[in-house]
């Protein structure tokens, strides 16, 4: 039984989604899944804590990229 890798999975599609709408929102929730997902690695559930490692790291590279996308869209337009 591994909540955290659960966990992990959940805090990666949530850091997707939000780092869409709110880049650090995703970004947090992105680094609070890879978190989690590294302390579970140990785990049964193997699979699910990588498959959570790597749609946090989605999560955390798109925020990073719409942070920036949306900063060099205020200084063109300001």
């Amino acid at each position: 039984m591994s909540r955290k890798a659960t966990a992990s999975l959940v805090f990666g599609i949530l850091g997707i989604v939000f780092s869409l709408i709110i880049p650090i929102a995703g970004i947090i929730l992105g680094a609070a899944g890879a978190v989690l997902s590294w302390f579970s690695r140990q785990s049964e559930k193997k699979k699910l804590s990588i498959t959570g490692m790597v749609l946090s790291g989605v999560g955390i590279v798109i925020g990073v990229l719409n942070m920036i996308f949306g900063m060099l869209l205020y200084s063109v337009f300001t």
